[in-house]
């Protein structure tokens, strides 16, 4: 992704950034600035705001203090949040005071884990789909397939980064940005029935006596596994 592009007498220079990276400058959910501008009890419907900017509309979740509230409506307006349904998420309902804070909370419904992934990148750091090689992420969801269903609530924002890497080291994966420039992802496994593997040749790829190892991780580009004497089974 280009991030600026600077003209000078010696050139032009472009800065891009690396999609991954970038998700580390983005919160899930996003800070509100928004407060109660009325007390409510523990078990009110309705609940009336300084302003509803940065709350999903026309559903969502919002954290008051412990307390989780799901709402089914916004009224722009009247700055209310209406259709509440108290104490989600295994929080109790609680009496809260105006000025308190209103924070919007980010869901994620039960679905599978590279699902959720997806829906990271594409809708928490709206990346275009174009960037995103969404074959791999299916690919490696449906073989062999039979993960748990993943959900979750995040009430306090959350660098983006952090919580896609704790889904992808919980799958045993790796995720970057491919030389095609798209973020793809695969499972930390040697061999997968029905790979495509390239095959190295000493005329074709190595020089003689030139192999040497190089442990520096800074410096590493790339990474190649090697099969040799494979037997069939």
């Amino acid at each position: 992704r280009v991030d600026n592009v600077r003209f000078s007498p010696d050139g032009i220079e472009i800065e891009v950034a690396d999609l991954l990276k970038a998700l580390s400058e983005i919160e899930v959910p996003a800070k509100t600035d928004v407060a109660l501008a009325a007390d409510i009890d523990a078990a009110a419907a309705a609940v009336s705001l300084n302003g509803t900017e940065g709350l999903a509309n026309p559903a969502g979740y919002v954290r008051i203090g412990d307390e989780i509230l799901a709402y089914t409506g916004v009224d722009v307006a009247a700055r209310q949040l209406t259709g509440c349904s108290r104490g989600e998420f295994g929080t109790a309902a609680a009496v809260h005071y105006a000025k308190d804070n209103v924070q919007a909370c980010r869901y994620y419904a039960p679905a599978n884990p590279f699902d959720i992934l997806k829906d990271m990148l594409l809708t928490d750091a709206a990346l275009d789909a174009a960037w995103v090689d969404a074959d791999a992420f299916d690919a490696w969801r449906d073989w062999p397939g039979g993960e748990v269903d993943f959900s979750a609530v995040v009430s306090e924002p959350t660098e983006l980064a952090t919580l896609y890497f704790e889904i992808v080291d919980l799958l045993n994966c790796k995720s970057w940005v491919g030389e095609d420039l798209k973020i793809t992802i695969r499972r930390n496994m040697p061999n997968r029935p029905g790979r495509a593997y390239a095959t190295l040749t000493d005329a074709a790829h190595i020089v003689a006596d030139s192999a040497e190892v190089d442990l520096n991780q800074d410096s590493r580009i790339s990474r190649v596994s090697l099969y040799w004497d494979k037997t069939a089974i």
